[in-house]
């Protein structure tokens, strides 16, 4: 042992002339010897973690949920590129681009989510090619849904719900009027967002079914269809608004 103090030469001792460096300090006895001990909250913290490395392994297909405001309940494709401790995904999106290395210049660029810029492709005048990456909530994480299926839309019904493609999301929508078109034409369905005063025409390639993602699920997860969302429609005609 070497001491601390009065000297600084080592010298050799047997072990019951030595003790642990005893400190006090907070009411209590402590020291470097002491091991750090893991609380309850904390080994929860290091399960959650575990799980989400194993459930979302890295370069996973996923689409997220988005919570800003414009974009609320819209869902956008991305992959998975790191795990952040404890429960949280990093995200690299295929359609969503970073605006933070370009010069905004006089235009308004859109959203901001913390101090980074977003655009959703085709609401403003494109100005970067970097697709963006952040840390997303695993919770509003999701496996991209199965391919559709050809003829899918035959079944549709006044009222259903539908997802858009739009904007380089996927949209929750309702079906509020079909139209038969003559001649071989394609069929046009016009549909309202559940979440905005937003209405489209269009046709079933803009579409898809209305897939959800049941956690609870075997296997870890299932996919599951929305039900009507009775936003506009109920039991397949219009709903009336009171004052209207």
């Amino acid at each position: 042992v070497r001491p601390r103090a009065g000297g600084s030469e080592a010298v050799e001792v047997g072990l019951e002339a030595v003790r642990p460096g005893w400190m006090w300090a907070g009411s209590r006895w402590t020291g470097l010897w002491v091991p750090k001990v893991r609380n309850r909250r904390q080994e929860e913290r290091d399960a959650t973690f575990r799980q989400v490395q194993a459930a979302w392994p890295l370069e996973a297909a996923v689409e997220v949920m988005q919570t800003d405001p414009g974009m609320a309940g819209s869902w956008y494709e991305g992959e998975v590129l790191e795990h952040e401790y404890p429960d949280k995904l990093v995200i690299k999106y295929l359609e969503l681009h970073d605006l933070e290395a370009e010069e905004a210049g006089p235009q308004e660029l859109g959203k901001t989510r913390g101090e980074t810029h977003f655009e959703a492709p085709g609401l403003v005048q494109q100005t970067s090619k970097t697709r963006m990456v952040t840390p997303e909530p695993v919770k509003h994480v999701r496996p991209r849904p199965p391919p559709v299926e050809d003829g899918w839309d035959a079944s549709l019904r006044l009222g259903d719900a539908v997802d858009l493609r739009f904007d380089g999301g996927w949209w929750e929508m309702e079906l509020v009027r079909l139209e038969e078109a003559a001649g071989g034409a394609p069929r046009r369905y016009t549909i309202k967002s559940v979440h905005f005063d937003v209405q489209h025409c269009v046709t079933a390639g803009q579409l898809r079914p209305p897939h959800a993602w049941s956690a609870e699920g075997a296997a870890g997860g299932a996919w599951v269809l929305r039900a009507p969302p009775q936003v506009h429609m109920l039991d397949g005609v219009p709903r009336v608004v009171e004052g209207e």
